[in-house]
């Protein structure tokens, strides 16, 4: 605790984290900002139907793992190299996921879409034409 302290005083007298470290103050700060805008993101998929209620929950999940996975990282003070790129290579794999990078539905085959169509249908209240006639138009 006196260690934390003792960074935190260091960064505010300096104004800044300068040194470009990577110590338990900084990546804490990092990981706190980085969840709160992930679990936005996941929100916005949820409300514009790109995702599942349970592949948000997933995701979610999933990045809190990689949050408690860079929390053990921590308790020597430091991440290394390796830990690092380990980190990145998993947040980089729930972007992918996510599949929010550019408009919406950028990253979709076809076949993907069609199946995303397809899953989204039933709760959407049309009738069963009216579900066929959709599926059909988007098949020819």
């Amino acid at each position: 605790m006196a260690d934390r302290y003792t960074a935190l005083t260091q960064v505010l007298a300096d104004r800044g984290y300068g040194s470009g470290a990577t110590t338990a103050a900084t990546a804490t700060a990092d990981v706190a900002s980085g969840r709160a805008e992930f679990n936005s993101r996941v929100d916005a998929a949820l409300a514009a139907r790109r995702i599942t209620r349970t592949q948000g929950t997933r995701l979610k999940a999933d990045y809190a793992a990689a949050v408690q996975l860079e929390s053990r990282h921590l308790r020597d003070g430091a991440i290394t190299a390796a830990e690092r790129d380990d980190l990145d290579a998993r947040l980089d794999a729930l972007d992918a996921k996510l599949g929010d990078s550019g408009s919406p539905g950028a990253n979709l085959t076809p076949r993907a879409r069609l199946d995303a169509i397809a899953r989204t249908l039933p709760a959407s209240g049309l009738t069963r034409g009216a579900n066929a006639q959709i599926l059909w138009s988007w098949v020819t």
